[in-house]
């Protein structure tokens, strides 16, 4: 082998050096294929080189053949190292346009990016060209899932062009018109899927030749504005329908605005209050010093309400209740007032007329009171009168001084009925009724309560005046009627007429009255020679509260409730007026065919009896007379005058007692109460239940706990063994 020589490693590597730098200087400049093909020449080179060296063994051989490879090798590279260096030069200059395009894109995206509406550039085919982040972010996709979608998927959620007559489409517009459109749309949706309202903006890109390319639009949610602009017309929409009267007044106490209730409350049109000072309408000094203090109070920032009386245009008042209150900026100053009336003009009348009623209802309640106690009263006259009649046989003058008692009682407890129907403290129960009856008891009443000066005729004398009615109900017809005729003669007198009659109303003639059928009616005609209605009024007699009297004369309820009684008996009511000549009210009801009427029964014996009797009262004269009556009927009989020591008296031994008797109103336990514990003790134990008059027990609830019978006081002799003797027989 032969030796290397030190010139032979160093033309090798000198040439590879000066290759390297070549190299180095091309590090940044040439392409990695360009260097790949310049190395490739260099190892050719160095290896070729090294094999003649060993080859040869001599420098000049190695030379010799070095210099052959070196010229075929070194024109080849040259050649190569100037096409790489131009092609790089080539490719540098297309990176670099790249690279312009590339920031011109991320500038113009960094732009479109920043605007809060949703920008999108469409192609004429609708895909997206282009979309900013606030498109992007609405469907949370990126910018090249974006680029994939059409305007209608993003927008509508649609796989098809948008139709025209459901979505007006601003791209189809723009391709046909070449100009800028403006739609809105209710069916965008955001990326929470809420449906929302956009405000759509489409601008065409035109080319040289005039054709639109793409076309940009602008999408802006106007959802919150849509929102704001409809709850103000809402708002508008309430104040001015409003059926309060609202009123702005500035801070200066001028009139900046009045709904259409203010206009009809006040009278004054629009253009009339606005503007004005609300002080400077024409007031009483009372009213003029009540809106000072009122705008003192609200000028201190408080909310004032309260009554006010207002004078109208045409000079009449009316009351209002009013609302004040402030408006503050943002601030908090105080920019102006709203005020909020309502007209409480009919409520105040109502107010008065419910006062008048509310007097009717106490004296209602006064005359249970009184029942009660006159009752019991009543009961032990009666009583003993009974007594003492059955026990004078002989010596007439006695006797008959005590049947006068006796009627007179009598009397006085129909007496207590009547006030008691009057107040309305009983039932509303249908039965045969003879309305001739109803007519004579009403008009006691009436003789005791109006002036002597008003003559009372009946005309009563009608064969058959039988109807279904409820008796109280009636009665309450009679007197409500009879009161308003006697009012109207309250001054100068005259005559009240009440009159029976039957009517026979056909298919022709029954169309004179409101909602009747063809039939046979009994009517009453009440009449008076007062001074008439006015013809202005007397379609409104029959309302509630509508009176003609003066405030402390009437409720103005009474003929209202003349008319309800009388519709829900399946009647009518009509009236008949002359100025100066009076007044007749005609009232029909249906005429009872086939009535079962009640007969007088002839006089026999009272039923008696052997039966042990407890007997329960708390007073002691009715627990005397109540006594000796069972026994007079031959009862076995045990008083107490307390509901517990009858209550122990009758656990000892609660089979020793055929039947109970209690009265309802007693202290420590009422009858109602004690009934029930004695059913606890024996079930079967008959009890008869006695009241002057309660409000918390009726016939029907006592008869729900087991009790028998339900008995109203005063209770005469006759009634009471025939009631014992019925419970006990049913048994």
């Amino acid at each position: 082998m032969n030796v290397i020589t030190i010139l032979d490693i160093i033309s090798t590597i000198g040439f590879s050096a000066a290759f390297v730098i070549v190299c180095r200087l091309g590090k940044n400049l040439l392409e990695p294929s360009c260097k790949l093909f310049l190395c490739l020449p260099l190892v050719v080179y160095i290896l070729v080189g090294l094999s003649n060296c060993l080859e040869h063994g001599n420098i000049t051989a190695y030379f010799d053949s070095y210099e052959d490879y070196f010229e075929l090798l070194f024109t080849p590279f040259f050649l190569f190292f100037i096409f790489s260096f131009k092609i790089h030069c080539e490719v540098d200059e297309r990176k670099q346009a790249e690279e312009d395009l590339r920031k011109s894109k991320n500038f113009l995206q960094s732009i479109i990016d920043g605007f809060p509406e949703s920008l999108m550039v469409i192609n004429p085919d609708y895909s997206i060209a282009l979309a900013n982040r606030s498109v992007r972010e609405s469907i949370r996709e990126k910018e090249q899932a974006v680029n994939c979608l059409n305007c209608y998927q993003i927008n509508h959620n649609l796989n098809t062009p948008c139709d025209e007559a459901e979505y007006p489409c601003p791209v189809r517009q723009v391709l046909a018109t070449k100009a800028p459109a403006r739609v809105t749309h209710t069916h965008h949706y955001k990326k929470d899927g809420n449906e929302i309202i956009v405000d759509v903006i489409a601008v065409p890109l035109l080319d040289d030749a005039g054709n639109v390319i793409q076309i940009i639009q602008s999408s802006r949610d106007i959802t919150e504005r849509k929102q704001a602009e409809e709850e103000r017309i809402r708002l508008s929409t309430a104040v001015e329908q409003a059926d309060e009267a609202m009123t702005i007044v500035g801070s200066d106490g001028i009139i900046q605005y009045v709904n259409p209730v203010s206009e009809q409350l006040m009278g004054y049109s629009r253009d009339e209050l606005i503007g004005k000072n609300m002080l400077d309408f024409e007031r009483s000094s009372d009213q003029q010093q009540r809106y000072k203090e009122i705008w003192e109070a609200i000028n201190r920032g408080s909310v004032w309400g309260g009554h006010v009386t207002e004078k109208k245009k045409d000079g009449s008042n009316c009351k209002l209740y009013v609302t004040v209150s402030p408006v503050r900026d943002q601030s908090g100053k105080i920019t102006s007032f709203v005020s909020i009336g309502r007209d409480i003009t009919k409520e105040t009348e109502l107010e008065e007329q419910l006062r008048q009623s509310q007097k009717m209802e106490a004296i209602g309640t006064l005359a249970g009171g009184i029942a009660h106690d006159f009752n019991n009263i009543l009961a032990a006259i009666i009583g003993y009168t009974e007594l003492s009649l059955a026990d004078s046989l002989d010596g007439k003058t006695v006797r008959s001084n005590l049947e006068q008692i006796l009627q007179s009682s009598m009397r006085a407890r129909d007496l207590v009925k009547q006030i008691l129907a009057f107040s309305r403290r009983s039932g509303h129960e249908r039965k045969s009724l003879e309305l001739h009856s109803v007519i004579k008891e009403a008009v006691k009443l009436l003789r005791a309560s109006i002036p002597t000066t008003i003559d009372i005729r009946l005309d009563t004398n009608v064969q058959d005046a039988t109807v279904m009615a409820d008796p109280t109900q009636i009665h309450q017809v009679i007197m409500n009627l009879g009161t308003n005729a006697a009012d109207a003669m309250q001054e100068n007198g005259g005559v009240l007429e009440m009159k029976l009659s039957q009517v026979a109303l056909n298919a022709e003639t029954v169309k004179a009255f409101h909602d009747l059928q063809p039939g046979t009616y009994v009517k009453l005609a009440v009449r008076d020679t007062g001074p008439g209605i006015d013809p202005s009024v007397v379609d409104r007699i029959f309302e509630p509260f509508f009176t003609t009297k003066k405030i402390d004369r009437g409720t103005g309820m009474g003929l209202a409730v003349v008319y309800g009684i009388v519709k829900s008996h399946g009647g009518d009511i009509t009236v008949e007026s002359e100025a100066g000549k009076g007044s007749t009210f005609h009232v029909l009801l249906p005429k009872a065919e086939n009535a079962i009427k009640e007969k007088k029964a002839g006089v026999k014996s009272l039923p008696t009896g052997n039966e042990h009797i407890l007997f329960v009262d708390d007073e002691d004269v009715l627990v005397d007379v109540g006594k000796k009556i069972l026994e007079s009927l031959g009862y076995n009989v045990i008083a107490e005058k307390r509901s517990a020591e009858a209550l122990e008296t009758f656990r000892n031994d609660p089979d020793k007692f055929d039947i109970v008797i209690t009265d309802q109103t007693m202290p420590d336990m009422t009858g109602y109460d004690l009934a029930k514990e004695l059913i606890r003790i024996k079930p079967d134990v008959p009890i008869v239940l006695c009241t002057g008059f309660s409000e918390n027990v009726s016939s029907e609830k006592a008869k729900a706990v087991g009790i028998k019978e339900f008995l109203m006081k005063p209770i005469n002799r006759k009634n009471m063994a025939e009631t014992i003797r019925k419970v006990l027989d049913d048994k």
